[in-house]
């Protein structure tokens, strides 16, 4: 409880009850700073204090928690009462702060000091868990003492661990069985350490836990593909042959094959061989290799693998009741390739990735069989010919809708997918009817109110959905609408041929998703939405791409449009094969799709933007009632008016509508889902990465330069300077009303000046850059941000939208802070403007100047940027790909710490360690000096060792190891305390809004890349999905029942 002299804090004045506050604050520290002198004085030597003092000392801590909470308590209310007062500006003073400092320093070293006491203690009871010795007094002789090594489970470790404990402890015979026990657990960690921890500690046991340690682990087959891996893993030397590179190659490669030829293989070249094309059989199989020959410490063959191969290759054409070499399967196939040419099929369906047989139903039985067309009387029930699935059969796909349904009225397959395998209601397909949200395919959708519509799901319900053109789907009549076979200049300069639908109802040109890919298009961000229908909208834009289009039947001039990318724009189209009496009308013209009777894919969807540019002003009618021809740059497009319809109807972007919080919400759990970083370069990160390795440049400071990488030889970029200095009057209006604003910015482009990372421009601008900044309040005073903007829209293309990006070479968030916990000491750092001591090469700097004068008086000035700026789409490239080329570099001179600035770096952050103090600092100092290399500078220094961050580098004033004063500091996210060597959690208070928003924002706001939450955070999740199942609103105020679980899950939090 906070002391008496609080008791004045509730009447007063302000600075009286202020004071009332403060002296029961500096109270409870006094008895901290009691405490912690205690300890101080007659504990300085552990191991030399009596035990009356340690007792008296664990006495006292059991009040140090409570000071430790009345301070707190203190602290809070005296900063609610000074911001009540509005005088938040005056709480804390230096003092306070210094006060503060002070209690956590002295309260942790006495926790820290308790720690050590109990530890000391308990150590008397128990053997040594570390550092395990033994000596060799025994002979008589005074011999150093040898270290038992420690096993975590290693393989490549194993021989050197069971040969010194075997000649040490094992085989010595004045020793105990129980000293070799207690030795034995000592020495082992982690899986080794797992594969006896279920033994009891008793002397009968140890000669069973040396068993099943040498059963695990004392295997020459592992040991020796071990050491084969390591040797094929090995990354070859680069650049200049050194003798710290040869040296390390010694260690790693000679050093395996010598271990290798020590485990006494039979026939090493057959072994090798064995081990190499091992690896390329697939899972399954190489299990079952190892089942069937492989036995303890025998060694398989080439030969032996090569029989097993061949024998379940012969075992499976068997099973699968196929003859590779039969006529008829051969003869089938080249029966089904000329059919593609000469018959009318439909196209391949997507769902079914199987061949599946569609059989004749058999009266009297309620279940359907499949078989093979070589083993029985399986037709199909559409047409009566040999057994093919539905989706490829002619007759069916011709029918109209209300055949279609007479012909499966008696067929007990499924009415989704159309597979003979399973009924509807055991259907695992994603997929529905594109018209309606029934259970059954889309060639037997009918309008409502016909009395053969099929309703399998009644109780599922529609959802609103986006469409820019549609048929009605109880027209009279069938429209077919207008296609087009183009060509589209890929992301190599080569041009592919597209399908394309024409739509002059719509104001933009769409490419769909697919298409994108497989052209290597780039795609840009786009915050556009797509307004359809009933002014519905549609949030699905992946983002833009420019495309360059022509034609395939005239060398006319090229069309140029930027796209809107989306998932999908329509189904197949027409929906279904035309009528060859439709079709004939129209042999002997030349015809912008040659195929367009027969359904197939659209890539492209060309709108009102490029419509007046392909039409020629033609039209021709071939008959009365039927499609007309009307003329294009790419031929005659057939559109129009076919004849009766079946019923179905075809839609342009027909996408099924969601609102914006629902898309955000599947999101939110596909984030979770763990992914395989699995990363292929496209054409343009390959184009990138090539630009960069033929462009960069080192100064002869060591200094890395750069050139930018622009998408187009020509280097056409849009006119900026208007709308730059535009935008820099409105900043100038902007400084002058806000004195702290223009204090700081003009500061930061001082210091930008002074550094000569910018200076007056030596060239004409080709695009200027606006620039803004983004403050922001903090403990400390304005922060500042400013921002180059190089993606502003302007007519012909912003800066960003002529760069390459490429490849993304940050590592993993997750994988460096797994690594980061391995380390006993760790350390993190930031390198210093880690963009800004990259250098442009001045030919580029033309594309970086900014306006600005110091002076309003001034004439407006161009300044050109001289280093990578963070406006640019590619600069977080260059500065990884920098760091990676220095690696490269300088590898051979620090083999360790390049592949820490490879491997532990995120960004501008490094975050590393060693085992030991020593070799931390060791790993400090080669960090400095590689950086230095290409003159990077690092500073912010956090470590959880004092003497990593005491001890004097003596080389650069730059480099502060001086410890932070806060508790925790921040590290990729999270908050790490450096003296405790944990992480922390800052959630904060939960929103009190019970309702399904609120509670999303609360699990949304915990950022837990590791799981250290999560058996909370699980629960809670699971939560949220109950609210989804429930179909309770987003603010649809919760059940008592829910708010009750609510809050017994909040109350669970750390």
């Amino acid at each position: 409880m906070p002391s008496d002299d609080e008791s004045g804090a509730s009447g007063g004045t302000f600075p009286q009850r202020a004071a009332a506050i403060r002296r029961g604050m500096y109270k409870a520290l006094d008895d901290v700073t009691y405490i912690y002198n205690f300890g101080k004085t007659y504990l300085s030597d552990l191991r030399a204090a009596s035990e009356a003092t340690k007792t008296r000392l664990l006495g006292m801590s059991r009040a140090l928690d409570v000071h430790y909470n009345n301070f707190n308590t203190c602290w809070y209310q005296l900063g609610e009462m000074y911001d009540l007062e509005g005088k938040s500006n005056e709480f804390p003073t230096v003092e306070d702060t210094q006060k503060n400092s002070d209690l956590k320093k002295n309260y942790f070293t006495v926790s820290g000091l308790m720690e050590l006491i109990k530890a000391s203690s308990a150590a008397q009871s128990k053997p040594a868990d570390a550092n395990v010795t033994v000596s060799e007094g025994r002979s008589g002789r005074s011999l150093p003492k040898i270290n038992l090594p420690t096993f975590d489970g290693q393989l490549l470790n194993w021989l050197k661990f069971r040969d010194t404990f075997t000649s040490l402890v094992h085989n010595d015979k004045q020793m105990s069985v129980m000293e070799k026990y207690h030795y034995l657990r000592t020495s082992l960690k982690g899986p080794a350490l797992s594969v006896i921890a279920c033994l009891k500690l008793d002397e009968s046991n140890y000669a069973v836990a040396w068993k099943s340690i040498m059963d695990s682990f004392d295997n020459k087959r592992l040991l020796a593909s071990a050491y084969l891996d390591q040797i094929l893993n090995f990354k070859p030397l680069q650049g200049k042959a050194t003798p710290e590179a040869l040296n390390q190659f010694l260690s790693n490669v000679t050093d395996h094959v010598s271990a290798f030829k020590m485990l006494d293989v039979t026939d090493e070249a057959q072994f090798i061989l064995f081990h190499l094309t091992i690896r390329c059989l697939d899972p399954a199989s190489r299990e079952l290799f190892e089942m069937t020959y492989s036995k303890p410490d025998t060694f398989p063959t080439f030969d032996q693998l090569s029989q097993f191969v061949r024998e379940r290759s012969l075992a499976l054409q068997l099973a699968s009741n196929k003859n590779p070499m039969s006529p008829s399967t051969s003869q089938s196939t080249d029966s089904t390739q000329q059919s593609s040419f000469k018959t009318s099929k439909p196209p391949k369906p997507k769902t079914p990735k199987t061949t599946l047989m569609v059989n004749k139903a058999t009266p009297g039985k309620n279940e359907h069989s499949s078989k093979s067309s070589s083993g029985g009387s399986s037709t199909c029930i559409a047409c009566r010919g040999d057994a093919h699935h539905l989706l490829s059969c002619q007759t069916f796909h011709q029918a109209s809708t209300n055949e279609k349904l007479s012909m499966l009225r008696d067929w007990r397959g499924c009415l989704n997918c159309l597979s003979p395998m399973h009924k509807t209601s055991d259907c695992s397909s994603k997929w529905h009817c594109r018209f309606c949200p029934e259970r059954h395919h889309s060639s037997l959708h009918i309008s409502t109110n016909s009395l053969n519509c099929i309703t399998t799901s009644p109780d599922m319900k529609a959802s609103p959905s986006l469409s820019t053109n549609a048929s009605s789907p109880e027209c009279d009549e069938n429209v077919l609408l207008g296609t087009a076979i183009a060509q589209i200049l890929d992301a190599r300069g080569q041009f592919q041929e597209v399908r394309l639908v024409i739509d002059s109802g719509s104001q933009n040109s769409f490419l769909t998703q697919r298409c994108l890919n497989r052209l290597g298009l780039k795609l840009s961000k786009s915050a556009r939405k797509i307004s359809g229908i009933g002014e519905t909208i549609y949030e699905g834009v992946k983002g833009t791409a420019v495309c360059v289009i022509k034609s395939r039947c005239q060398s006319s001039s090229q069309l140029i449009t930027e796209a809107i990318v989306v998932p999908s724009i329509t189904s197949y189209l027409p929906t279904s094969i035309l009528p060859m009496s439709v079709v004939s009308r129209f042999k002997g013209f030349e015809l912008a799709d040659p195929s367009f009777w027969k359904p197939g894919p659209i890539d492209l969807l060309l709108g009102a933007d490029l419509f007046t540019d392909i039409w020629t002003g033609k039209v021709k009618e071939i008959s009365e009632g039927g499609p007309k021809l009307l003329s294009s740059i790419f031929g005659f497009i057939v559109m129009g008016k076919v004849g009766q319809s079946n019923n179905s109807s075809t839609s342009l972007l027909t996408l099924e509508k969601c609102d914006d919080l629902n898309f955000q919400l599947e999101r939110f759990w596909q984030l979770e889902e763990p992914t395989l970083s699995q990363q292929v370069l496209d054409p343009d990160e390959l184009r990138t990465e090539n630009h960069f390795a033929d462009t960069h440049y080192r100064l002869d400071s060591g200094r890395y330069g750069v050139r930018l990488p622009f998408r187009d030889p020509e280097q056409k970029v849009g006119d900026s300077s208007a709308v730059a200095l535009r935008r820099f009057y409105n900043l100038e209006r902007k400084l002058k009303n806000n004195a702290s604003f223009c204090e700081k910015y003009h500061e930061f482009l001082t210091e930008y000046e002074a550094l000569n990372h910018m200076s007056p421009a030596s060239s004409p601008a080709k695009f200027v850059i606006p620039h803004h900044g983004i403050t922001k309040d903090g403990p400390e005073g304005l922060k500042l941000k400013v921002v180059f903007d190089a993606s502003v829209h302007i007519k012909g293309g912003s800066l960003n939208s002529h760069l390459l990006t490429g490849p993304k070479l940050q590592n993993d968030i997750r994988d460096i802070l797994l690594r980061f916990r391995h380390h006993r000491v760790a350390f993190t750092t930031d390198i210093v403007k880690m963009f800004r001591m990259i250098e442009v090469h001045p030919e580029d700097r033309c594309f970086m100047q900014i306006f600005w004068r110091f002076n309003p008086e001034d004439i407006v000035q161009h300044y050109e940027l001289n280093t990578v700026i963070y406006g640019l789409v590619c600069a977080p490239f260059l500065a990884q790909r920098v760091l990676k080329q220095l690696s490269m570099d300088h590898g051979p001179e620090f083999p360790k710490v390049s592949q820490v600035l490879l491997s532990d770096s995120y960004v501008d952050d490094i975050l590393t360690g060693a085992p030991t103090v020593a070799e931390a600092i060791a790993l400090r100092d080669e960090l400095i000096k590689l950086l230095n290399c290409g003159k990077f500078e690092l500073s912010k220094w956090n470590s959880n060792s004092a003497e990593l961050l005491e001890n004097s580098l003596g080389r650069s004033d730059l480099v502060d190891l001086s410890s932070p004063d806060e508790q925790w500091v921040k590290i990729l996210g999270l908050q790490w305390e450096p003296q405790s060597d944990q992480f922390s959690f800052s959630i904060g208070d939960p929103n009190p809004s019970y309702t399904k928003r609120g509670i999303l924002s609360t699990v949304a706001r915990i950022y837990d890349p590791l799981g250290f939450l999560a058996p909370t955070t699980l629960f809670m999740k699971s939560f949220i999905q109950e609210l989804w199942t429930q179909g309770i609103d987003w603010d649809e105020p919760l059940p008592l029942s829910l708010q009750e679980s609510w809050i017994k899950l909040i109350a669970e939090l750390p």
